[in-house]
């Protein structure tokens, strides 16, 4: 059945499935819910540091972050609505940049076909590759 996480980004609880099995390492395990828990966290005033934190966190965890987590994270519509309003409001191309190669790191764990027929790992392909 996998684990069920709740967890609360500006005041909008979100709920979080595992499907898979739960292997958690401290310090080499990236969980879907850190992931947009961390996301939500650039709606702050400092946001570059956030982005920076995530940015450093996917480089130095590529080879342990479980697929599932990651499907979850990029596929889920809350996800999609955050880039979106991300993408509408940013235009700090510093900060633009950072948040694109988020977007770049956790990509690039999906499996090829899983990029090919999803229309919102597409456009954020897209995005990557034009920014």
């Amino acid at each position: 059945m996998g684990l069920v996480r709740t967890i609360t980004i500006d005041g909008v609880k979100y709920v979080m499935q595992y499907p898979g099995p739960q292997k958690r390492t401290t310090g080499t395990f990236i969980a879907a819910d850190e992931i947009v828990l961390a996301l939500g966290c650039i709606f702050s005033t400092t946001p570059e540091i956030y982005a920076e934190m995530i940015y450093d966190l996917l480089h130095l965890n590529q080879e342990t972050v479980q697929p599932w987590d990651v499907y979850n994270v990029v596929l889920e519509s809350k996800f999609w609505k955050i880039f979106k309003i991300l993408l509408g409001i940013s235009h700090d191309m510093m900060f633009r940049a950072h948040f694109f190669t988020i977007f770049q790191c956790i990509v690039q764990l999906m499996p090829d076909d899983l990029k090919k027929v999803n229309p919102k790992v597409m456009f954020i392909l897209e995005c990557t590759a034009n920014d």
